[in-house]
């Protein structure tokens, strides 16, 4: 019959995970008709099938001699194209130098929005349309990594962001019987109640979060501030590593920027509530009545104007210019045209622009969370969050004695020096490592598929 859908057929070999505590997906996972046009998967061949050695079974770490250690990536997003808003820049970066090394497979929650003609430096595993059902997509994911891994067997697997991409990596590796390891990247430790922010806000998600750290072989944080906050928590983590994304070389300068009026300041965040540029707007206003300032910021508006309208009540828009979002690529020239890098977020889990920041010899000022926590008190001036007034009073003491700011400049770059792009990747290599060792000397558990055959 013309114009009659085609049916589908079920994805080979596969079957429903028996893992304990799964919740029901809202999708048949036994033969769940996923045919290849949802996903994207751009410069990517089919894998051919790979039979286990002798004496090998599935789940345990092949020969380096015989194959590259393939490694599964779960994200909730960030990973698409350059210069669009669906991609986090140090986290792509990441994952493209380590694909130098392994073979990375990224399964992406959301669609990313990549050319089918464009090819990506890893496997790139993302749907091709957004889903309304609760659990869709990860129901789609789980599918392609059982499928794939049947196909030829994943050795480690990493999931960044606890919820929900950490979760469900926590999940299949139980199933699987690889390790995990867990990347916190944003509000997993937070508690704004006001502004219903971070995983700790609600007890049932704060539940998950514990539980996406309990699965997982090794926990990773961007920076001591947030392993305090994870320390208060009393969660179960086995191995905790802290690895801060370190700056690209674009962004280094060999020294500080002298401070000199007028004073340029720069934030590069997005326009959120969380991130706070009303405070931001406040203490330019309080400063700009003893010395001349202009400030810049970047990044996408997700405030639907409201820092807009704050600025031209203020009447700070003479001083203060919006760039709106831009290509990363573009960001090292602002920030060696700006002098003082301004911080005002709520919550921070590093905070990769401070880094951008030291590396460019910029003077740190800001609230104390984050990468700017762990430089105080001798590379950056802090505040507690929504200190505005205190914010502009320190600042101002330090502008009207430019001479007092070099030493916070010099540490903060002295940090970044010893913290490059290349120390997070060999950090992370280290950690693979580490994890693909443990495997290697304990037999540790057996995926219950295969336990049960």
């Amino acid at each position: 019959m013309v114009g009659a859908p085609r049916k589908l057929g079920p994805v080979p070999g596969f079957e429903r995970p028996a893992l304990r505590g799964m919740p029901a997906s809202p999708l048949p996972l036994r033969g769940c008709p996923l045919p290849e046009p949802l996903f994207r998967r751009p410069g990517v061949c089919p894998l051919p099938q790979v039979a286990p050695a002798a004496g090998e079974r599935r789940g345990c770490f092949m020969n380096a001699a015989r194959s590259k250690l393939r490694l599964a990536v779960f994200v909730p997003g960030g990973v698409g194209p350059p210069g669009s808003s669906h991609r986090v820049p140090a986290l792509a970066h990441l994952l493209e130098a380590l694909s130098k090394t392994f073979s990375v497979s990224v399964f992406s929650m959301t669609p990313q929005p990549y050319p089918p003609e464009e090819p990506t430096p890893f496997q790139l595993f993302a749907p091709a349309r957004a889903t309304s059902r609760p659990g869709g997509a990860a129901a789609m994911v789980m599918a392609r990594f059982v499928h794939m891994h049947r196909r030829r067997p994943f050795h480690l697997i990493h999931g960044f962001w606890a919820l929900p991409s950490g979760l469900l990596a926590g999940w299949l590796g139980r199933w699987s019987g690889l390790p995990v390891l867990l990347t916190l990247m944003g509000g997993e430790t937070a508690r704004l109640t006001g502004l219903r922010y971070g995983n700790c806000t609600r007890r049932h998600h704060c539940r998950l979060t514990r539980w996406a750290c309990r699965l997982a072989r090794a926990v990773v944080v961007l920076s001591n501030h947030q392993a305090e906050q994870l320390s208060r928590l009393h969660w179960p983590v086995r191995k905790l590593a802290c690895i801060p994304f370190g700056p690209l070389p674009d962004f280094y300068r060999p020294a500080p920027a002298k401070l000199t009026p007028p004073f340029r300041l720069l934030q590069a965040a997005n326009l959120t509530p969380v991130k706070d540029q009303l405070s931001l707007l406040h203490a330019v206003d309080r400063l700009r009545r003893h010395v001349p300032v202009q400030l810049q910021i970047v990044g996408p508006d997700y405030w639907q104007g409201t820092v807009q309208r704050r600025c031209a009540a203020l009447g700070l828009n003479p001083l203060v210019q919006f760039l709106g979002p831009l290509d990363h690529r573009r960001l090292p020239a602002l920030y060696h045209r700006a002098q003082v890098y301004l911080q005002t977020s709520l919550h921070e889990a590093q905070g990769v622009s401070v880094a951008e920041a030291a590396a460019a010899g910029l003077f740190l000022a800001g609230t104390h969370t984050g990468l700017l926590a762990d430089l105080a008190p001798e590379g950056a001036l802090t505040v507690p969050p929504g200190d505005w007034q205190g914010l502009a009073d320190r600042l101002l003491a330090m502008l009207k004695q430019p001479e007092k700011a070099m030493p916070f400049q010099w540490q903060a770059l002295r940090w970044a020096q010893a913290h490059p792009f290349d120390s997070t990747v060999q950090g992370y290599l280290r950690l693979y490592r580490a994890l693909q060792n443990e495997k290697l000397t304990s037999p540790g558990k057996t995926g219950r598929r295969e336990a049960g055959r």
